[in-house]
C-alpha cells in the first residue's frame, strides 16, 4: 500500500502560504472539483452524472467500418470501443443477419470478420442518412399513453 495521499484524500496536504501568495488550500479546491468531475463523468459521486448511451446504429456503423478488409474480434472491439460482452453479442446479430461474414484463417488458425456486400450497402445508406440528418441531436420523440 503506498503512503501517497490519492487524489481523494485531499484532507492530507496541510493548509501552506507559497512565494506567489496562494496557499495549498487552492490546490485542495482544485483536487476537489476534479475529483467531482471524474466521478461525474464515470457516472459515480453525488452528480449521478452518466454519458449517454451510444445509439445502436453507430454502434454497428463502427463495427462494419472496422470490419470493411477483415479484422480480429480484438482489432473490432478497440477501434469500436466497445467491451468484450457487447462485441459478441454484435458480431452474433450482425453475422445472423449477414452484415458481417466470418472468416477462418487457416494459415493462422485465427478467426476474421468482415463486412458483406450487404453490410457495405448498409453503412454507405446509413452514411448518406447521417449526413442527412444530425441523430445526435434529434430529441426522443414524446410519448402518448393512452
Amino acid at each position: 500500500m503506498s503512503s501517497y495521499p490519492s487524489i481523494a484524500s485531499t484532507d492530507a496536504i496541510p493548509e501552506i502560504q507559497r512565494e506567489d501568495g496562494h496557499t495549498t488550500g487552492d490546490v485542495k479546491a482544485s483536487q476537489t472539483a476534479l475529483q467531482s468531475t471524474v466521478a461525474n463523468n464515470i457516472g459515480i459521486g453525488n452528480g449521478r452524472k452518466r454519458k449517454q448511451h451510444r445509439p445502436r446504429l453507430s454502434i454497428i456503423s463502427a463495427i462494419l467500418k472496422v470490419a470493411r478488409q477483415g479484422a480480429r474480434k480484438t482489432h473490432i472491439m478497440y477501434k469500436a470501443n466497445l467491451s468484450y460482452g457487447q462485441l459478441e453479442d454484435y458480431l452474433a446479430f450482425l453475422t445472423d443477419i449477414g452484415l458481417i461474414k466470418r472468416i477462418n484463417d487457416g494459415e493462422e488458425m485465427t478467426t476474421l470478420y468482415s463486412t458483406s456486400p450487404s453490410g457495405v450497402a448498409f453503412l454507405e445508406k446509413f452514411e448518406t442518412l447521417k449526413n442527412t440528418v444530425d441523430l445526435d441531436n434529434i430529441l426522443p420523440l414524446p410519448r402518448h399513453d393512452e
